[in-house]
């Protein structure tokens, strides 16, 4: 075998024995969370996950999350290298702070974060899974639509995807504002914006935008009792999803 085939047969390993590992465990996508309390909220792994089985699509997840982390942190620290060594995941959703593309947290925060983005999308893809951005949230329109097209420029850089939460959280607010999006603390998400965030991780990582759901959804919390969503919120959820596609 020549040098060219010795290549080409190294970098499909991760994928033959991804795929070997998904089929073998009857699961749609293993996917591992890393940020901090706005991913840790209601549990947003566990939201999607329960999204997923509900439309036949079972996934499993694990966690890498910190509250007020920034995603610097498990790269300096190893922790993230050494999460991808120990699991083999098909997708890893990375998460922010919610100010940091915006260099909130002082002029240098932008490029930490930038690099940050770049070094942990790396080590995921050399793993041979998907790195993808999760984006934060802002309820000022103006404010917004600059985090969004920062979020988008730093994904770009790294050569990730991108998904977008301000945009789809401001049209379901305009559709119902009386929906549970923020949590009382009028900063962490509600019950429905991480229903929304788990919506779009669905979206993204199966290729597939979820569905109404007559029954609603009902999602079992370790050490914490269930999360229930009626069907109407899962069709407000639907709704703020569809009014992103027809934006884009």
């Amino acid at each position: 075998m020549d040098r060219r085939r010795l290549i080409v047969a190294a970098l499909s390993v991760p994928w033959i024995s991804l795929y070997a590992a998904q089929a073998s465990t009857g699961v749609d996508a293993r996917v591992l969370f890393v940020g901090n309390s706005i991913t840790a909220a209601n549990d947003l792994p566990a939201v999607f996950r329960a999204l997923a089985a509900a439309y036949g699509r079972p996934c499993r997840t694990q966690e890498l999350l910190r509250p007020g982390a920034p995603l610097d942190a498990f790269v300096a620290d190893g922790s993230l290298e050494r999460r991808l060594r120990a699991e083999q995941f098909s997708h890893v959703i990375l998460q922010e702070r919610g100010g940091d593309y915006l260099c909130a947290f002082g002029p240098a925060s932008c490029e930490i974060a930038l690099r940050a983005l770049s070094a942990a999308a790396g080590a995921v893809r050399q793993t041979g899974a998907s790195p993808l951005l999760l984006g934060s949230y802002q309820l000022n329109p103006r404010v917004a639509a600059g985090l969004e097209s920062a979020e988008h420029e730093a994904a770009a850089a790294a050569g990730v995807a991108h998904i977008n939460v301000s945009a789809p959280l401001l049209r379901g607010r305009q559709h119902r504002p009386d929906a549970r999006w923020l949590a009382t603390d009028g900063h962490h998400p509600g019950a429905d914006l991480t229903l929304l965030m788990a919506a779009l991780v669905h979206d993204a990582v199966l290729g597939q935008a979820p569905r109404a759901l007559p029954d609603g959804l009902s999602v079992p919390r370790a050490g914490a009792g269930p999360l229930n969503f009626t069907a109407d919120a899962v069709t407000t959820v639907l709704r703020a999803m569809d009014a992103r596609q027809g934006a884009s």
